[in-house]
C-alpha cells in the first residue's frame, strides 16, 4: 500500500478528476490525501465525499499585477512549508498535481524529498503551473494532440481525463 498526495484544488476541473483518482487508488488499496483550496466551490464538492481526506493549503493564482506578488510569494512559501511536513508525516510515496496555483510547494517540496512526482494537465493549453513544474516530474500526462516544448517526449503520456465513480455509472 502506498500513500499518494493528490493536489487538485482551486477549481472543479483540477479537483473532479483528482476525486477520480483518489477513489481508483483507495479501489486499489492505496491511501490518498487530496489537497485542496480554501475556495467555496472547492469546499462544496469536498463534501460530497466524506470518504476522502482532504485538507485545504493557503493560496492563490500568479498575477500580472506586480502588487500582488507578495501575497503570491508568501501564500507558496507557506504552501511549500505545509508540504514538507505533510509529506514528512504521511509517509508519503508520490504526489500528483493537477495544474494549478496549489501545485508548486506540493509538487517541489516532493521533488526535494525524492518522492515521485507526476503531473495531469486537462487543458488543451497546459498552465503556468505545469510548464513550470514539468522539469521536477518523472511523467507528464496529456490529452491527445496537447504538447509541452522543451520536454522530453518520454516523460509525456497522453491520457484521458478521470472520471468520478457517479458521472461513469451515468
Amino acid at each position: 500500500m502506498s500513500t499518494f498526495i493528490i493536489a487538485c484544488g482551486g477549481t472543479g476541473g483540477h479537483l473532479s478528476p483528482g476525486i477520480a483518482l483518489a477513489e481508483k487508488l483507495r479501489e486499489n488499496g492505496h491511501k490518498c490525501i487530496l489537497i485542496t483550496s480554501q475556495k467555496r466551490v472547492d469546499q462544496e464538492l469536498c463534501q460530497a465525499y466524506p470518504e476522502l481526506p482532504f485538507i485545504q493549503f493557503p493560496g492563490i493564482g500568479f498575477s500580472k499585477n506586480i502588487f500582488k506578488w507578495p501575497r503570491f510569494f508568501y501564500l507558496q512559501i507557506k504552501n511549500f512549508l505545509y508540504s514538507i511536513h505533510l509529506i514528512k508525516t504521511t509517509q508519503t510515496n508520490a504526489v500528483v498535481g493537477f495544474g494549478g496555483f496549489l501545485n508548486a510547494g506540493v509538487i517541489i517540496a516532493a521533488f526535494l524529498l525524492r518522492k515521485h512526482c507526476f503531473l495531469h494537465e486537462a487543458n488543451y493549453i497546459p498552465g503556468k503551473a505545469v510548464r513550470f513544474l514539468s522539469i521536477f516530474a518523472k511523467r507528464i500526462y496529456l490529452p491527445e494532440g496537447v504538447y509541452l516544448k522543451n520536454i522530453f517526449t518520454k516523460t509525456v503520456l497522453s491520457c484521458g481525463m478521470p472520471i468520478r465513480q457517479e458521472i461513469q455509472k451515468i
